[in-house]
């Protein structure tokens, strides 16, 4: 039975902490009692180690493009897991500190937000990748988003891109280590539940609020993209 290690990065009192825990523990078919949630913002001991499997989520408030004093225990830990071949997934902020533990720049831009279920497509690299290769060419995936990784890893190779953005998924090359833009751990009723809480955090501008209603109607369900983590535990996990 795998042993799973999800990484957070939430304040306390955060309503999407356990939301985002039980988002991954649903997508991966891992249980309550083999996912183990530590929040990187209170504990600096995290137990990579002894884990089958880690997950790196989202993180409401918090911008990877920060040097929070609690994160470079989180880019440490990413560092070891590495060097020690355990499968890494994150996705959404976790692309991001992984990106930045592995020296991309993580940057702010509010051109190009993206909000909703958009299209990303494969790139040469992703459609002969072990994983992203079970994938259609082009398909739709949940995205929110004002902060980006604009470079390429290092070591790492891009797997997939949207309209807006020329990297929405790497892979760390030699090891399972994969980090996604997009959330294939939400469906669009948890987008829609993470839009209403998150408000106030930037996502929605005062114009987008005049038009909330439609935005929340138009997430779509995701089935392939939600496919990704299960995949991903098949092919490096069991």
């Amino acid at each position: 039975m795998t042993k799973a290690l999800l990484i957070q990065a939430r304040d306390p009192e955060d309503p999407m902490m356990t939301h985002e825990y039980e988002c991954f523990s649903r997508m991966t078919g891992i249980s309550r009692d083999n996912l183990l949630a530590v929040n990187s913002l209170t504990e600096n001991n995290l137990p990579v180690d002894s884990a089958d499997l880690v997950l790196i989520g989202g993180s409401g408030k918090y911008s990877a493009t920060e040097n929070f004093p609690w994160m470079e225990p989180v880019l440490d830990a990413i560092r070891r897991i590495r060097e020690r071949g355990i499968p890494l997934f994150g996705s959404c902020w976790g692309f991001h500190v992984i990106g930045k533990a592995f020296g991309a720049p993580v940057i702010t831009d509010e051109k190009r937000k993206e909000l909703g279920t958009l299209p990303v497509s494969l790139t040469e690299e992703g459609k002969k990748d072990e994983l992203f290769s079970r994938l259609p060419p082009i398909f739709p995936v949940q995205l929110g988003h004002k902060d980006n990784v604009s470079e390429t890893p290092l070591g790492a190779v891009r797997l997939a891109f949207s309209e807006l953005h020329p990297m929405q998924a790497f892979r760390i090359k030699d090891c399972p280590i994969y980090a996604t833009q997009f959330h294939p751990e939400m469906t669009a009723a948890d987008m829609r539940l993470r839009v209403r809480n998150y408000l106030d955090l930037g996502y929605v501008n005062e114009n987008e609020r005049h038009s909330l209603q439609q935005i929340l109607e138009d997430f779509r369900d995701t089935p392939e993209s939600n496919s990704i983590l299960k995949l991903f535990i098949q092919t490096f996990c069991e």
